[in-house]
């Protein structure tokens, strides 16, 4: 009989220890969610109107994806966002020439937990194409982008604003 009470109470003890983990973790990526859609927002604003409005933004912008990485790091999506956001800061003056290779470090990540997704890989071109790298490293990532996403909007894009880049020079 207290052999079993004791199992009754180790197995509720381990059933609270799991729901207590779930819990934490549940917040957590929530928490991670709300504020990579903070940042996500402010930043389909900076492209309709194709400049960031002003540095606090970009500053509370680039806060958030921080946050949202701290919470929940594996997240391609959230470090794939922290690239856009350095791009952003140096297009708009508010960040230095090192905030392309920081854009460039968070692509490299994201590549490294999601290889197969082509927005990346057409991301990484474009920072080596905004830095002048023009090199066998930038024309890897843009058959990649290719490759993987002959129908993507994005790498569309890509080529089609290199080209333009091209032709103009």
């Amino acid at each position: 009989m207290l052999a079993e009470i004791k199992g009754k109470r180790l197995l509720t003890i381990f059933v609270l220890f799991i729901a207590a983990v779930g819990f934490f973790n549940a917040f957590r990526f929530g928490g991670a969610s709300a504020r990579y859609y903070a940042a996500e927002v402010m930043i389909e604003s900076w492209q309709s109107n194709a400049h960031i409005q002003t540095k606090y933004e970009y500053k509370r912008a680039k806060a958030a994806v921080f946050s949202a990485n701290v919470l929940h790091g594996s997240n391609t999506s959230y470090i794939n966002l922290a690239g856009q956001i350095e791009e952003w800061g140096f297009l708009s003056g508010f960040d230095k020439k090192a905030s392309l290779e920081n854009a460039k470090i968070n692509y490299l990540q994201a590549t490294k937990v999601r290889p197969l997704w082509p927005v990346t890989w057409a991301n990484l071109a474009r920072v080596k194409w905004r830095l002048k790298e023009y090199d066998e490293e930038m024309l890897r990532y843009l058959n990649l982008a290719n490759e993987l996403g002959p129908y993507s909007v994005e790498v569309h894009m890509l080529f089609t604003r290199l080209g333009l880049s091209l032709y103009l020079s």
